[in-house]
Parts: structure tokens; C-alpha cells; sequence
């Protein structure tokens, strides 16, 4: 993401391919494994400047910064950094974890942001999964349904729809995937495009079997703004969050691997992580 704004914390690592805006106390890593995890893998990486505020901690892995501005930093126990003014926790410190300066950061979040753009619009371009449907509510509050009954050859399932339909409508009481039973352990990836420029999650909350789980239902939904340039988030989200053009605002919860231009919220960011499948 471009710039994050966040007040608690990300379950997982993080790159701010801008800067960290916001002023309040926030945790990274925060269910990484520590004693697993790499100490000189990255929990955090800002390639941006870095707001004053209150400690920001990193509980697994190093923090990387680069060389696009000029950062001052000191540390008296390999674990506390004072950084551009403001408290860094390197939580596994003495086990060799630091704050590096990676030269690299910037071509870094160059590819991603590129690879992320190819992502969307690749994901756009595939063709509507023929047996799949969408239950759309007509003149009475109901259900929006993501029907899937069949696959590709890759266990994939594409639907696209406008996403203030889907997410503003005063009829859409809830939002599901129903996926048959007979293919559930066929379902690898489902894969919504939604179109809009600007989005709004006012109307009904994510539910059922399938969005509800984090394997295979979180991990393995993509939600692909592939246009949008903003997105105000007012339920609480599940499933990939993927819109690269997009300043998203949210103060509920998201669950599931987020990748945007910007990110202001006042909750977390949680897993899981996405979990793509091996295309034929």
C-alpha cells in the first residue's frame, strides 16, 4: 500500500510502499511464530517517511526502511529504537532482529505495485464461470448469493458485479458464497470482479459457511476492485481485499490479505493470508 493509516495493529507482515501516517500505538507481526520466523525476515517494511506518535512494535522479524529519506535511529538494548523521533519495539531484538536499511525497498514496492496491477486486470479479463449464478434480491429485502457450481480446470469460479449493487443496496440483507456440496474440495479460488469508481459496504454483513472460514472460504476469495479509487468500508470485511487504485477507509475489521493504494482504519488487519491455486 501507498500510505497506512492504522490504529491497533496487522496480524501478519506488512510493506508500506509510502509512509506510515498515522500517530497512534500499532503492532505488527502479531501472529507470526517469533521463534520460527526469520529474525532477519522482514515484519515491517516503510519505504516512505514515518509520522511522530506513539510506539509502533514489530513482534516478529526486522524492520526494513529505505534510502529515500534521510532516518535517524538509536538504540541502547537492540530491542527499543527511537526512529525519526518515535518508538520502535523490536520485540526479538536480542535474538538478532534490527532495523535494516534496504536499498532495494523502493524497486521492491515498484514490482509488487506493477505485479498487483497485473493481478486485477488479469483476473478481470477471465471469463465468467459458466454454471455459476447470482442471487440478486428484486423488490424485497433477501440474501446476495455468489452461487458456485462448477470450476475450471484450475478449481477457479469468476463472477462480476457493479460493487455499489452488492454492497449499497437497501435490499442485500446479508452477502454469501454458497458453494455446492458435491465440489467443495474443488473450489481452489472464487474470484468476484466488481466494478465503481467509488464503493460503499453500507448494506448487509458478510455471513455463511463458506466466507465465515478462514480455510478454504477467507483465504481463498479474491474481491478485485479492479477500477475503484475509493472504498469506505462500514461492515466488517472477509476475504482478499485487492483494489490498487483504491484509498480504502474503514474503522471494522478486515480478514483476509489486503492489498490497496492507501489504508485508513481503525481496526485491524487480520489473516489469513491468501492462498492461490496451482494453475495447470
Amino acid at each position: 500500500m501507498a500510505n497506512l493509516s492504522i490504529v491497533t495493529g496487522v496480524q501478519n507482515r506488512t510493506i508500506i510502499c509510502g509512509s506510515l501516517v498515522s500517530s497512534s500505538s500499532t503492532v505488527f507481526a502479531m501472529t507470526i511464530n517469533s521463534s520460527t520466523f526469520p529474525v532477519t525476515s522482514y515484519g515491517l517494511e516503510i519505504n516512505g517517511q514515518i509520522a511522530s506518535g506513539s510506539q509502533v512494535q514489530v513482534l516478529a522479524g526486522s524492520l526494513a526502511i529505505s534510502t529515500n529519506f534521510t532516518h535517524t535511529f538509536t538504540t541502547s538494548n537492540n530491542i527499543s529504537y527511537t526512529l525519526d523521533g518515535r518508538t520502535f519495539l523490536i520485540h526479538k531484538g536480542n535474538a538478532g532482529a534490527r532495523i535494516i536499511i534496504d536499498a532495494n525497498l523502493t524497486n521492491k514496492c515498484a514490482a509488487i505495485e506493477n505485479d498487483i496491477i497485473t493481478l486485477s486486470n488479469e483476473l478481470l479479463n477471465m471469463v465468467n464461470t459458466s454454471g455459476n449464478n447470482i442471487s440478486m434480491p428484486k423488490s424485497q429485502p433477501a440474501p446476495l448469493n455468489f452461487n458456485v457450481n462448477k470450476v475450471d480446470a484450475n478449481g477457479m469460479a469468476v463472477f462480476s458485479i457493479d460493487g455499489n449493487i452488492a454492497f449499497n443496496n437497501l435490499l442485500v440483507q446479508s452477502i454469501q458464497v454458497v458453494v455446492n456440496p458435491n465440489i467443495t474440495n474443488n473450489v481452489q479460488l472464487v474470484v468476484i470482479n466488481l466494478s465503481g469508481t467509488n464503493v460503499s459496504f453500507s448494506q448487509g454483513n458478510m455471513v455463511g459457511t463458506w466466507l465465515s472460514s478462514t480455510i478454504p472460504g477467507q483465504s481463498q476469495t479474491i474481491w478485485n476492485f479492479y477500477q475503484a479509487t475509493s472504498i469506505s468500508l462500514s461492515r466488517n470485511w472477509m476475504g482478499v481485499l485487492l483494489a490498487p487504485y483504491a484509498s480504502v477507509s474503514t474503522g471494522v475489521s478486515i480478514k483476509g490479505t489486503t492489498a490497496v493504494k492507501t489504508l485508513v482504519t481503525g481496526a485491524s488487519v487480520n489473516n489469513p493470508l491468501i492462498t492461490p491455486p496451482s494453475c495447470v
